[in-house]
């Protein structure tokens, strides 16, 4: 792990999570405990898997390896499309180590984010974490789904072009990162 990447870590252990938070990172938390005992491949879905499931897909990665979980983790969407730039750049500020193919080295293993539709998971079974509202509406269900969970995040796509997008993409990388980090601590040390 990088310098950058390391103060970014120790960045998303200090993040102050507010209360609505704090809640919801419990239930998703003790929801995961009970599932992964069966399942411990996660999906985290998106309407466009071009933003915040990719987030949460790479956060995933770092953090499960970090706490060594075994979690198998990857991103669809309801519709394929592309990941967005400012996704690739917001991570690279954050000390992700990212190729100009878009493949992340996580543990001596090659991880690479596209956008990619539900259809193309090979998984057997998973859990359904869906990041966005649409996504929860539009989804349809996917009989391989275990479980369905939501963890919404405010899209940064309202940003793009503007004089806040690398603020707001920050902001969201720094949240998704935190969250994720806080739910995966909570699987190893449950209250």
């Amino acid at each position: 792990m990088n310098e950058i990447l390391s103060k970014y870590i120790k960045e998303i252990e200090k993040f102050s999570l507010e209360d609505f938070q704090k809640a919801r990172i419990k239930k998703i938390s003790k929801t995961l405990i009970n599932e992964i005992k069966s399942c411990n491949s996660i999906v985290f879905i998106c309407t466009h898997n071009s933003r915040r499931s990719q987030f949460c897909q790479v956060w995933s990665q770092i953090l499960s390896n970090i706490y060594k979980l075994n979690l198998t983790i990857q991103s669809a969407g309801v519709v394929k499309t592309e990941v967005y730039i400012e996704v690739i750049r917001s991570l690279k500020r954050a000390g992700v180590d990212i190729d100009e193919n878009g493949a992340i080295l996580i543990n001596n293993k090659e991880v690479s984010i596209f956008s990619k539709s539900l259809d193309e998971i090979n998984f057997k079974n998973f859990i359904s974490i869906m990041t966005c509202s649409d996504a929860e509406k539009s989804c349809p269900t996917d009989p391989r789904s275990k479980k369905n969970i939501s963890l919404f995040y405010p899209d940064p796509k309202k940003f793009d072009g503007t004089k806040d997008e690398i603020r707001e993409y920050d902001f969201t990388c720094m949240s998704i990162a935190s969250e994720i980090n806080a739910i995966f601590k909570l699987l190893i040390n449950p209250i």
